[in-house]
């Protein structure tokens, strides 16, 4: 019963990972439209994108997790997108149950 649990807590937040990494990509894809883009929009982006890549961004160069890039929508980069997401959720719920089994 307890195992079920924790796959189901992992599924849950992977959902929502990849419902923030949507809503991060629409915000930062409509800033960075236009003609004139600013290169400080860049720049935070390419910080917003490492962020979000971790641990895969380490050793896959140019991982695109930004969905309006062209290579998102590849098999290979959508089978790392999932472990990566499954990495960063499972991370989330262990570390979660640590602090909690700390507190009480």
């Amino acid at each position: 019963m307890n195992r079920t649990k924790v796959i189901y807590q992992i599924l849950l937040t992977m959902v929502f990972i990849l419902i923030g990494l949507a809503i991060i990509t629409v915000v930062l894809t409509i800033l960075s439209m236009g003609d004139d883009v600013n290169s400080g929009q860049v720049e935070f982006n390419r910080i917003v994108n490492s962020i979000i890549g971790f641990p895969v961004g380490l050793f896959k160069g140019g991982f695109p997790l930004i969905q309006s890039n062209t290579d998102f929508w590849k098999s290979n980069n959508l089978i790392l997108l999932l472990l990566n997401t499954l990495i960063q959720a499972v991370g989330i719920v262990f570390i979660g149950k640590f602090v909690k089994k700390k507190n009480g």
